[in-house]
């Protein structure tokens, strides 16, 4: 049984990984882009 769980906590982290990952990454990107455009925006201005 603690075999199970333990395993159980290993997969829901992995797959908890596998999904915050990319989102992360995406969510990096877009604020770098947001204020790249910002900045941008301001220094042309």
């Amino acid at each position: 049984a603690d075999e199970v769980g333990v395993q159980n906590k290993q997969f829901g982290a992995e797959l908890a990984h596998r999904m915050f990952t990319p989102l992360a990454e995406s969510f990096s990107t877009t604020s770098e882009e947001i204020l790249k455009r910002s900045f941008g925006g301001n220094k042309s201005a």
